[in-house]
């Protein structure tokens, strides 16, 4: 919940100490309503970038500008974007991916294509007004922080419509006046609204008193330099854009992501061969969890092809299974005993050519790192479509923890799985080194984030590290200055969601209304503790962020935490729904409740039940697991005692998995209680009276007792 302010009382004389930037405290926040009219630079227009320009422009009285280096908004996702590639569909439904106040059109769940979802975001910025706020084709080139008036002097480059004849970055700037390291003596409050034009851009300064930096991690593409001795084309995934790339080539793709995935799927329509290679087993996760379960044909991309006809309904969907509340509950090492049961059974149902074989493969073989936890302990891959194409013999999977590179050919040491299968030799190990003829090798291999552009001379520096960041948007000892948006990336959901939250919190302290906690820099510490543990096989993801408990800490600081509903309709779609974003309209600051209505009422109360026999595990869970919660947190002192870890002691087992991990949840609310208590106990009551109705109707309906008279006679 914000932080309540005092009445505002008259500033005292200004004092200038570095050692008190970013302790927050109500008086911080009650001086920020006294200043004047303040200005919020907004670097970016992507989907996070958008989000804060419209929570910065609904809270009120604050000038917000945005800037933007394409011709476009939307960042990776507009049409020009050479960070995605053809055929792009998003990992995360609709409802997800829509913002929390601005419903889908779509009355039915279903993946955006790339262009899908751009549009969304046009349609958004022209809904709320955002573009008369954004400068397009303008990037900043440095910002730096004064050490006396606490502002940014930002120096920004704007290009006209066309870019063609464009100088050099070196060649502007050498004539250009500059605030930063370059000319340490000029004053930064001298330079504002200075101009120096050049034949294609113009260069001015402008003065701002927050920085919201909302570029993502996406900033400079990282390739790890493990192909040394290769002569053939390397490229990173950022370069790739179609087959025609690649034709009649032998490709190796390192990395078995996301971006892996699709960039698999299209070299495999006109490459000669394609190999994707990963250090260790991926934990592959279907978008549509019922095909998996039940479709001998599993089509992952043909079901997204054809998802307007089908019109699906929530239950079809990942996100149905891995955040709903009902799922939540359960404990990790009850969740990891389901996962287990159900790869062993589609196994066994589909047999060992068949996609659902080489998905149990990878999963089950990545999960014995920790059984208890199985996908919740790294990275998961929201797409099968790779391992359908290793099934059908479109691509071949390779597992090693190392290679080698000696022109054209590439060895495989150590090698564990190739083709669709294990690879093993009569006396049980490893086979003997594996080599392939390659001509091109796409690295999937991620990016790195470039800083460079903050002049902080005189500030505490800013480490790339989001875990020892404040919800990973607050750096230590910065917050009163500059936040980062699109850095919490969620185990399951979407980034944009997490930075429109992020907005709101933002949004609320700049006017005044909250202030960041004073020892927000020792819970950035926990928190980011209890994350790597959490998250101990994907270490070096330093934006991972477990989506429900993340949402809901932020959603505390703001007070904007879902509202329990008493219909008991209402009340199994508060249980059972996936958490969308809309459920944190339903009170608070900037709460819009018709927005969640407007989402919810596009579904039945019934319609996010997960298949049997999950179900009845999550319902024997809802059932009993109220008062061992209520015990766990009443004994956490006791339980934890001499504990040397950040997450509890036997967290694994302990209900409502990963809801500790952030240090907003170590005091339980009433809201809390009555959800545990209460809630679930209702919602729990009224799926198992649907259920026992609906079997009862189906043995009595006449189309069910003929089948069974036509079975007798047989």
């Amino acid at each position: 919940m914000c932080i309540p302010t005092a009445p505002p009382t008259p500033p005292a004389p200004p004092t200038i100490s570095t050692s008190s930037f970013g302790n927050n405290s109500e008086d911080d926040a009650t001086n920020l309503r006294d200043r004047p009219r303040r200005r919020v630079l907004v670097v970016g227009a992507g989907p996070s970038g958008l989000a804060a320009v419209k929570e910065l422009l609904a809270v009120g009285d604050l000038e917000v500008v945005a800037v933007d280096g394409r011709s476009e908004i939307g960042g990776v996702f507009s049409p020009q974007s050479n960070v995605t590639f053809e055929d792009l569909y998003l990992t995360t439904s609709n409802m997800y991916m829509a913002f929390s106040d601005f419903p889908p059109t779509e009355n039915y769940v279903k993946y955006w294509s790339k262009l899908e979802y751009y549009q969304y975001l046009v349609d958004y910025a022209h809904h709320f007004d955002l573009l008369p706020h954004i400068q397009l084709q303008t990037k900043v080139q440095q910002a730096q922080l004064n050490t006396q008036t606490k502002q940014w002097t930002v120096l920004l480059e704007t290009w006209p419509s066309s870019r063609s004849g464009q100088k050099t970055l070196e060649k502007i700037t050498e004539n250009t006046p500059t605030t930063g390291k370059n000319n340490k003596n000029k004053s930064a409050s001298s330079a504002n609204n200075t101009i120096s034009a050049t034949n294609t851009s113009s260069m001015r300064t402008e003065i701002f008193d927050y920085l919201i930096v909302a570029t993502g991690a996406n900033n400079k593409p990282r390739i790890p330099p493990i192909f040394e001795g290769f002569t053939g084309q390397i490229m990173h995934s950022s370069q790739y854009h179609t087959a025609e790339q690649v034709r009649g080539k032998n490709v190796l793709i390192v990395g078995m992501g996301e971006s892996s995935t699709d960039v698999a799927h299209s070299a495999s329509k006109l490459a000669h061969s394609v190999t994707v290679w990963g250090r260790h087993y991926q934990d592959m996760a279907p978008r549509f969890l019922r095909d998996m379960v039940f479709d001998p044909d599993l089509d992952e991309l043909k079901r997204l092809k054809q998802q307007d006809e089908d019109k699906l309904l929530p239950n079809a969907f990942l996100e149905m299974g891995t955040t709903a509340r009902i799922s939540r509950n359960l404990p990790l090492g009850v969740m990891s005993f389901c996962l287990h049961g159900l790869m062993y059974d589609i196994s066994k149902k589909f047999g060992p050519q068949s996609a659902q074989q080489v998905i149990r493969d990878m999963d089950v073989s990545q999960w014995k790192e920790d059984v208890h936890s199985a996908d919740t302990a790294e990275t998961p891959t929201k797409s099968v479509i790779m391992a359908i194409c290793a099934a059908r013999g479109e691509l071949d999977l390779a597992v090693a923890p190392k290679i080698t590179c000696d022109k054209n050919k590439i060895t495989f040491h150590e090698l564990e799985y190739y083709g669709a299968d294990f690879v093993k030799t009569d006396d049980g190990k490893n086979m003997m080194p594996k080599e392939i003829d390659v001509n091109v090798i796409v690295a999937c291999t991620g990016y790195r984030m470039d800083m460079s552009w903050l002049d902080l001379q005189g500030f505490p520096p800013i480490k790339p590290n989001p875990r020892t960041w404040f919800k990973h948007c607050f750096p230590p000892s910065m917050g009163d200055h500059i936040a980062f948006l699109g850095l919490a990336r969620p185990h399951s959901g979407g980034i944009p969601q997490c930075s429109e939250m992020l907005a709101r919190y933002i949004a609320q302290i700049q006017m005044g209304n909250c202030a960041l906690p004073t020892d927000y820099a020792t819970r950035a510490l926990q928190d980011g503790a209890g994350e790597e543990e959490c998250f101990h096989n994907t270490a070096h993801n330093l934006l991972l962020v477990d989506y429900p408990a993340f949402m809901m800490s932020v959603a505390r600081l703001i007070g904007c935490t879902p509202k329990m509903p008493w219909s008991p309709h209402q009340l199994v779609k508060f249980w059972t729904f996936p958490l969308w974003p809309c459920f944190f309209r339903t009170q608070g600051p900037g709460a819009n409740p018709q927005a969640c209505d407007a989402v919810l009422s596009k579904f039945g109360p019934y319609d996010s039940l997960a298949p049997m026999p999950l179900l009845a595990v999550q319902l024997i869970g809802s059932l009993s697991t109220p008062v061992f919660n209520l015990l766990s947190f009443g004994l956490n002192q006791v339980m934890d005692w001499g504990k040397t870890k950040s997450l509890p002691r036997a967290y694994k087992w302990r209900m409502s998995q990963m809801h500790f991990m952030y240090s907003e949840f170590r005091v339980l609310g009433w809201e809390d209680v009555k959800i545990a208590l209460v809630g679930q106990w209702i919602a729990t009551s009224c799926i198992v009276q649907h259920l026992v109705w609906s079997s009862l109707m189906e043995m009595l309906s006449p189309t069910s007792m003929a089948e069974k008279k036509a079975c007798a006679n047989t």
